[in-house]
């Protein structure tokens, strides 16, 4: 056990240089986000519902000349299966479509909330030590527990006659 403590001895620079590197990740992170998050958001959404396209037409066209010999046993290899499949993922792709087109305004909200966010958090730079604090301030508080637990199970042998539970004198009277 007093090895893992000496090696982080050892390498206390390397942690410190490690910790200044995310603190300045974050930052980064943080600037990009405020300027980039609308156009974050929305390339995801894009780009999922273009991959649900895009696999529905797979499944549409016939690309079963494409496939190995060892995965035909998991690709569905009949022509309705496939179109039905299709057309599921299409549909899917319209009520997603649709959602997006009724949650319009609450996606842009989202996103002034985000930018917002990041905007305080690169304000009051404190926060971001906010989880660090309290992963110590639960290390401290566990290790207080644990030695209160030590101090309490060596004070002494539990003798139940100590507590009157089974004392001989208190039977007699």
């Amino acid at each position: 056990m007093s090895l893992y403590f000496e090696e982080t001895g050892e390498a206390w620079l390397l942690l410190v240089m490690a910790a200044v590197v995310s603190a300045v990740l974050a930052f980064v992170y943080l600037v990009f986000l405020r300027c980039f998050a609308g156009l974050f958001i929305w390339t995801v959404i894009l780009a999922f519902m273009a991959c649900l396209g895009g696999t529905g037409y797979l499944f549409y066209s016939d690309h079963s000349a494409l496939a190995n010999d060892s995965v035909k046993d998991y690709v569905a290899t009949d022509e309705d299966t496939k179109k039905i499949i299709a057309y599921v993922l299409w549909g899917i792709l319209g009520v997603i479509f649709i959602f997006v087109l009724c949650m319009y305004s609450r996606i842009k909200l989202g996103i002034a909330i985000v930018k917002t966010g990041a905007m305080f958090v690169m304000n009051v730079k404190s926060t971001l030590f906010v989880p660090a604090f309290m992963c110590l301030m639960s290390a401290v508080l566990f290790a207080v527990y644990v030695i209160g637990f030590v101090y309490t199970y060596s004070s002494g042998d539990a003798n139940v006659n100590d507590y009157g539970i089974n004392n001989p004198d208190l039977s007699e009277t």
